[in-house]
């Protein structure tokens, strides 16, 4: 016996090319790029720093506010109205306006106090309603904008030159309880088992089902499946609402480049954009040199162009 082999051989093969014009070419060159074409790049070694110079029309970083602490005053006539938390054997004194909407998270974080899960959903919203939002935005016209997104774009680049930057989907968790009179466990398997992960309470009589979700693309100096569930919540509410053409970064200390922690995100711009980008900064809004941030790590062969994009011209 022996083996058969067979083959095709095409002599002449064609190529078409079918030009795209009218509205969906309106609609490619006008719709900014998605995160997912950012983070395709980045997987492929491309350097951040001028991929963002590019690609981003705009820097927003996240700042806390400072929070005014609340003090108990004994001579301003509220003793009578004080309130007494007790935590072990020890009692605190507190102030009835701690427990007001405005001052909630400062009377959450005394010790003792068990949060329920509104209330951490709460917290987490007020914590967020604290943040403050700048926004830098990519054009030398504007010095401070521009200099603050050069300064990050930088800061991402030196973290990238560790090989310490990570760019992949936010993984939530979502779950949901069932009580188990209300399926038939044999039903219940057959319809989700591909997609949901599920545990049975005894004692509660209750299915508990899982699943996992990607949410948007987040750029950190740390391994991202190192976060625990509250933590990529926080992560989630901080970014939320999000759009495809938004990436988040989350810069934390104790790791590469943690020396400035930042949290923010960039805005992506369009092809059309990105031509008049390109175009303005030859001419009426030359870019320039920009140093990085003194919290930044060495940057590898100190590579910082002034430029994006340099003509050269040969004789």
């Amino acid at each position: 016996m022996a083996p058969i082999f067979g083959g095709g051989v095409s002599e002449n093969p064609t190529f078409s090319i079918d030009p795209i014009s009218g509205e969906e070419f309106t609609k490619r060159l006008l719709t900014p790029f998605s995160q997912h074409k950012l983070t395709l790049l980045l997987r492929q070694h491309f350097d951040v720093d001028l991929m963002l110079r590019m690609m981003a029309q705009e820097l927003r970083l996240y700042h806390t506010e400072q929070k005014t602490a609340i003090r108990n005053n004994p001579g301003s006539g509220e003793r009578g109205h004080q309130r007494r938390l007790r935590h072990g054997s020890k009692q605190r004194t507190v102030s009835p306006n701690i427990l007001d909407t405005k001052n909630q998270d400062i009377y959450y974080q005394l010790p003792g106090i068990q949060l329920t899960q509104e209330q951490k959903h709460r917290q987490r919203n007020r914590q967020r309603a604290h943040l403050q939002q700048i926004t830098y935005h990519n054009s030398p016209s504007d010095q401070d904008g521009y200099e603050m997104f050069r300064r990050v774009a930088l800061h991402l680049s030196a973290i990238q030159d560790q090989k310490k930057l990570y760019a992949e989907p936010l993984t939530l968790e979502r779950n949901w309880t069932i009580p188990a009179g209300a399926v038939s466990a044999e039903g219940l398997f057959q319809a989700i088992e591909k997609d949901f992960s599920v545990t049975y309470d005894q004692q509660k009589g209750t299915y508990t089902l899982s699943k996992q979700l990607l949410g948007p693309i987040l750029i950190t100096n740390y391994d991202p499946d190192i976060l625990c569930c509250e933590e990529r919540a926080e992560l989630y509410d901080l970014i939320n609402p999000w759009i495809e053409n938004d990436v988040a970064f989350d810069i934390r200390p104790g790791y590469p480049g943690g020396e400035w922690p930042i949290r923010g995100s960039f805005r992506l711009r369009s092809f059309h954009t990105i031509l008049n980008f390109i175009s303005h900064s030859l001419s009426e809004e030359a870019e320039y040199y920009v140093e990085k941030d003194p919290r930044t790590p060495p940057i590898a062969r100190d590579e910082n162009p002034s430029h994006t994009l340099g003509l050269y011209h040969r004789r």
